[in-house]
């Protein structure tokens, strides 16, 4: 029975029989992706089913239905009754009805290694003999799918061939291959040619024997070479000149067939060595070489160039084999450069400078495995290299590249100035940018650096060394960063980014710089007479203000604020450990210190008892020395 359709749709066609069980499948056997099927019937009902290869797909077949009666059996099915076939050649068969079996006669001229395999879909069983009808072999599934596939060095002389179903009720059709190879050279000069991507028999026939075999490499790429079967093989690549690039031995602790898969970057010849593992083995094997092309550049030298946003496809086609890809920043351009890759495939990504030294790297950062590397850059060019997570991983991916100008550089080299009074349009562009800013300050004061708007900012204050000085995540409103820091005079720098690494958004950053009327630290402390009255003023939020004393003897000192500010005032001695403190011990909240005091150096130390308030103030001093008598057990009059 032969099956098939015509016409432009791509068709799957399915053969079933009675009871609707599947007898066979194809999809692309026939022209234009139509699909053929070709099968050996008994009497019976039969049905065809077919449908579009893609889920969603439509069109229009045309369906052709031819029946061959056949009332003989194709092959005899005992050994007196075998086909005679040739060798390096292909006979179709059939196991017509159910308990039936083909038998087939071949001659081997030579001592050399025979390959005997079906191909199709029929699941069938093979069985080798020799001319007086012992078994000298026998396989079931060791080929394709369900098919048979026997190995065996003979000697020159008749053999047969068996085939049969291993389903005592199966039938099928069937093609059977039968080829003959002969040993290889054990020299390097005098190897056995062999193609890309082809399957080689060969025979370590004696100890010590090692077979050479000689491959041309067309272009760049991955070149794949092993064995397969039982014996237990060691490999070796060498190239033109003989210098040995690669060796293995086993595959795996279960497979102790050899497996060699590497990078060539210069096309032409190469030479593959095989021997024995153990130093008395001997054994046939099936020596098998898979070329893949390199779809990408394999360094920076050859590195293919794609756009600064662009999704480029691309992949891993061997184990250990790497993409690179070239990326320029246009002059006067500055900016977040992305690359990440999306798919199943387990990516590392690499991104260089224009020497080719690694700025960044990564393994998981993106979704599922994918990696992906953001970073600030300047003009210039840039390379992304893509490889498998995995030494011994393959698969496909996308490329994505994507560059977001940097409205503020991400560098404190580089940073943007400000006045040390203004309001600045900013934004986080991408995952992990930050901005900086520069502020040249003049003179001694306060400065306030925060930011407004909806984004979540966290903010660092960096001296001109670049070592932070202070920093804040939401002492403002809006999940808003605000700092207030006392400085000197000189630069400093402001650091902006969003508190989640993950999130980007605009703000406004609002600087502001209030010259102090007295230091902020007893270093930088205003002198008064301990007997004064001193007008201050709390600047801003967290202001303090440092004021000295001089007291020359003995006696009581008394410090307090006037006004309307609420104020806190702190009393200090000489190496600036408190000795005294108020809050609201004067009228309208403001504080009042009653101390005695002997000769020597105090600090007064007033704020306003609101962290975040400012307003004016009146220091008054006064200072009353002791009379007649001392105020302690030592000072008393004798």
């Amino acid at each position: 029975m032969t099956i098939y359709t015509t016409g432009s749709t791509d068709t799957l066609g399915y053969f079933l029989n009675a009871s609707g069980g599947r007898i066979a499948l194809d999809d692309d056997a026939g022209s234009y992706s139509n699909f053929n099927i070709e099968e050996r019937v008994t009497a019976g009902t039969y049905y065809v089913k077919v449908q579009h290869n893609s889920s969603g797909g439509t069109g229009r077949y045309t369906l052709v239905v031819n029946f061959t009666l056949q009332r003989s059996d194709d092959h005899g099915n005992s050994m007196n009754a075998a086909t005679t076939t040739r060798l390096n050649g292909r006979i179709s068969g059939s196991i017509e009805v159910a308990g039936d079996e083909d038998w087939f006669k071949v001659v081997m001229p030579r001592t050399g290694i025979l390959m005997i395999q079906t191909l199709g879909q029929t699941d069938t069983v093979g069985y080798l003999y020799n001319a007086d009808g012992s078994q000298i072999a026998a396989d079931n599934n060791g080929g394709s799918g369900h098919n048979f596939l026997i190995i065996r060095s003979v000697a020159a002389g008749t053999y047969y061939v068996r085939v049969k179903h291993p389903s005592s009720s199966g039938i099928g059709t069937y093609w059977l291959d039968i080829s003959l190879e002969s040993d290889h050279s054990n020299r390097i000069d005098t190897a056995t040619s062999i193609d890309l991507n082809s399957t080689t028999l060969g025979h370590i026939n004696k100890v010590g024997d090692v077979d050479w075999f000689k491959i041309v490499i067309p272009r760049t790429g991955t070149l794949v070479v092993e064995t397969t079967d039982t014996t237990d093989t060691k490999g070796y690549l060498y190239n033109a000149s003989g210098v040995q690039l690669a060796s293995n031995d086993n595959i795996s602790s279960s497979n102790h067939n050899f497996k060699i898969s590497k990078f060539i970057t210069v096309a032409g010849t190469y030479y593959v060595k095989v021997r024995h593992s153990g130093t008395t083995g001997t054994g046939i094997y099936a020596l098998v070489s898979h070329f893949i092309p390199n779809d990408y550049g394999y360094n920076v030298n050859t590195a293919t160039p794609i756009a600064l946003k662009s999704t480029t496809r691309g992949r891993i086609e061997a184990a250990g084999s790497g993409d690179y890809f070239k990326i320029i920043i246009p002059s006067g351009k500055r900016g977040t450069l992305i690359i990440n890759t999306t798919g199943s495939t387990d990516t590392y990504g690499s991104l260089l400078g224009g020497s080719g030294a690694q700025l960044a790297l990564d393994d998981n950062s993106g979704s599922g495995h994918n990696f992906r590397i953001s970073i600030s850059v300047t003009a210039g060019t840039y390379y992304a290299k893509v490889r498998h997570h995995s030494p011994t991983g393959i698969g496909s991916y996308a490329l994505v590249s994507h560059f977001v100008p940097d409205d503020h550089t991400s560098s404190r080299i580089a940073a943007t100035s400000i006045n040390p009074n203004s309001t600045t349009q900013g934004r986080i562009e991408v995952a992990g940018d930050v901005d900086f800013f520069k502020i040249r300050i003049p003179s001694s004061g306060t400065l306030v650096v925060k930011t407004t708007g909806l984004t979540d900012t966290y903010g660092t204050l960096l001296n001109a060394n670049g070592h932070q000085i202070a920093s804040d995540d939401n002492g403002s409103t809006y999940s808003n960063f605000r700092i207030l820091k006392s400085v000197s005079t000189g630069t400093y720098y402001v650091k902006v980014k969003h508190s989640s690494a993950s999130s980007i958004g605009y703000y406004t950053l609002i600087s502001q710089f209030i010259s102090d009327d007295y230091g902020n630290t007893r270093s930088t402390a205003k002198p008064i007479n301990p007997n004064s009255t001193t007008q201050g003023r709390i600047e801003v939020d967290g202001d303090v203000d440092f004021f000295k004393i001089q007291i020359h003897s003995r006696g009581t000192l008394v410090v307090k604020t006037t006004g309307l500010t609420d104020t806190y005032g702190t009393l200090l001695n000489a190496n600036g450990h408190q000795i005294a403190s108020d809050d609201n011990g004067s009228a309208y909240s403001n504080f009042k210190i009653s101390k005695s005091v002997t000769a020597g150096t105090y600090y007064v130390k007033v704020k306003h008892s609101s962290a975040l308030l400012a307003g004016s103030y009146v220091l008054v001093s006064h200072f009353v020395s002791d009379d007649d008598h001392g105020d302690s057990r030592r000072q008393q009059h004798p």
